[in-house]
């Protein structure tokens, strides 16, 4: 099993297990790391396969939209995190937090504009302070909007970006990378609802439990009672309220798509005006520009006549004194 807990963040997580591999001794250490990350690539992509194959059948059973509370989705979760996380470059802010694959997730908008706004998303989340969490909830509105696989498929594709990010054996810079992106798809089918308000994603924890994909399952429980079917009819209560929720987030959401678009004409109606105002502003400099030009010409064509009055002036002293 591998673990994504939170006090667990600091070691690369792997199912390295899953395959067994020996090397020889005369083998170079650059040579036993580069098919070991090949074992744990293989192993991820095995993996990946079996949860994404398990969620899908499993929702699909179900016919409902889903919350994280369904176990499928946990192991899926844990899954993707460790894929996320392969071959991660040790990379930390000015705070000295790791940026964890937030890092990348964040940088992504550089070749998906419209990634963008997931991540606008997350940074307004109150309750969401590490980098752990704030990746874990940007795959979660990812999958909400079914745009999961596609931005992993565009993130796979981005290799100049990746490789600020990760190391050259990382599964996602990889071939397995892309197969994985490719597996996800999939799920595009499932709808999904997730909570992130009231979810903990700082401090959320999970197992990857094995004995789910495992033809035999679990030895310690083949000999204990199943008492697991007492919990179906409060499943499907819960998924009914689920799906009353979703409703009611649909309906707020084209309120609030209502409400741009009203806030949009508006801004577009103050730029119209803003831009007459701007013309008049023109046409009123131009004109005062002109009447301080005529002010000038009638101002010198009043010196030049006093001056003619002047001069006539003091030729009539003249001849009158004579």
């Amino acid at each position: 099993m591998a673990s994504a807990s939170l006090e667990e963040e600091d070691t690369e997580l792997n199912f390295g297990k899953l395959l067994v591999r020996t090397f020889s001794s005369s083998a170079t250490p650059d040579s036993k790391r580069d098919a070991q990350c090949k074992v744990e690539r293989l192993n991820l992509l095995n993996i990946a396969n079996l949860c994404i194959k398990n969620l899908i059948d499993s929702a699909l059973k179900l016919g409902k939209v889903i919350d994280e509370s369904f176990e499928p989705f946990q192991q899926f979760f844990v899954m993707l995190e460790s894929v996320l996380r392969h071959g991660l470059r040790m990379k930390r802010n000015i705070l000295g937090q790791r940026k964890d694959y937030w890092g990348p997730l964040e940088a992504l908008e550089q070749v998906a504009p419209d990634s963008s706004e997931i991540v606008k998303s997350v940074q307004n989340l109150p309750n969401i302070r590490t980098n752990h969490g704030k990746g874990r909830a940007w795959v979660r509105l990812a999958l909400m909007q079914k745009k999961l696989a596609e931005y992993l498929m565009i993130l796979v594709e981005s290799k100049e970006l990746l490789r600020d990010w990760y190391e050259p054996r990382a599964a996602l810079m990889q071939e397995e990378g892309s197969v994985i992106s490719g597996l996800l798809v999939g799920i595009n089918i499932i709808d999904c609802n997730f909570d992130l308000k009231g979810d903990s994603l700082d401090t959320w924890s999970a197992v990857l439990d094995l004995s789910l994909y495992l033809k035999d399952g679990n030895y310690l429980e083949k000999s204990l009672p199943d008492n697991n079917k007492k919990g179906d009819d409060s499943e499907g209560s819960d998924l009914s309220v689920l799906i009353d929720q979703k409703t009611y987030l649909e309906e707020v959401n084209r309120n609030l798509n209502t409400t741009v678009n009203t806030l949009q004409s508006k801004v577009k109606n103050l730029k119209m005006t803003n831009d007459d105002l701007s013309t008049q502003l023109t046409s009123c400099t131009e004109q005062i520009v002109q009447l301080m030009q005529e002010r000038d010409i009638l101002q010198d064509a009043n010196n030049q006549m006093n001056e003619v009055s002047a001069r006539k002036l003091q030729v009539s002293l003249f001849y009158y004194v004579e």
